[in-house]
């Protein structure tokens, strides 16, 4: 496990770093379309931590990627709340909403799971939807923090948070190899192939089932809080089922358990 870990890790910052430069030399008109590919490269890595490693089935997950993005940008732009800390902030509140449904959906089991998590993500959307005065409701919000703001390197507002967004896929994949290849990612493992056997073993998969989903849609939230300044404007699409299950295809083309599947 530690060879693997090893080689994951330097593979993880070798490919951000990659990313990395790609963000400073492609032209203005395609870096939008840059972060956007890098943010679903790590919304494809964050759910598989629930599909390869754990065999959850959620269809629910681009609701926590929505949730991140709308949370941060209404506390910045309705509170003056600065960035990092509207983020974290959102990251919370995201995490603990994820434990609310965690630890009621993580008691069953395949479709039973995805029903839970699909319902979840529909309560979301619907709550954008009748929220305008705040949220914009299906006709989406404008993203308008740091447009003029003088930027590093005289960057654009987008070219900049798109670096972001590599760093929040650097942190995706590095969460996700060290869950891997670790004595979590084994019992994790244990808990996809039978859940009886890991009580057998000592193991609650309830937990454990809990604190990977909790983590994942974390991982999500992240990537939404870096991704709504870099994108200018988010909607409702952002988070339906239709949106979960894009991000579920690209596992199902690219293959689950492989970070090179989410590229390709």
């Amino acid at each position: 496990m530690k060879a693997n870990l090893t080689r994951d890790l330097v593979a993880s910052v070798g490919v951000c770093a990659v990313f990395a430069v790609l963000t400073a030399t492609v032209p203005d008109g395609r870096v939008v379309m840059l972060g956007t590919f890098i943010a679903f490269v790590a919304l494809a890595v964050s759910l598989d931590l629930l599909v390869g490693t754990t065999g959850m089935l959620s269809l629910g997950h681009a609701a926590f990627f929505g949730a991140g993005a709308y949370l941060s940008t209404i506390l910045v732009q309705e509170l003056g709340w600065p960035l990092p800390l509207a983020g974290l902030a959102a990251i919370g509140l995201v995490a603990a909403a994820a434990l609310v449904v965690g630890v009621a959906a993580a008691r069953t089991v395949g479709l039973y799971f995805a029903i839970v998590s699909f319902a979840f993500g529909e309560l979301l959307v619907q709550l954008v939807n009748n929220t305008t005065s705040v949220s914009g409701g299906s006709e989406g919000l404008p993203v308008e923090f740091g447009l003029g703001a003088q930027m590093p390197f005289g960057w654009s507002i987008y070219r900049y948070f798109c670096l972001w967004i590599v760093v929040a896929a650097m942190v995706t994949l590095v969460v996700t190899a060290l869950v891997r290849n670790t004595h979590l990612g084994l019992r994790l493992t244990a808990v996809r192939e039978s859940e009886n056997l890991t009580r057998g073993l000592g193991f609650n998969p309830t937990t454990y089932k809990t604190a990977i989903f909790v983590m994942a849609s974390s991982l999500a939230a992240l990537i939404g809080v870096v991704y709504a300044p870099m994108a200018g404007f988010i909607n409702p699409s952002l988070m339906n089922v239709e949106q979960s299950i894009y991000i579920l295809g690209l596992l199902i083309v690219g293959g689950t358990r492989s970070v090179r599947g989410a590229f390709l």
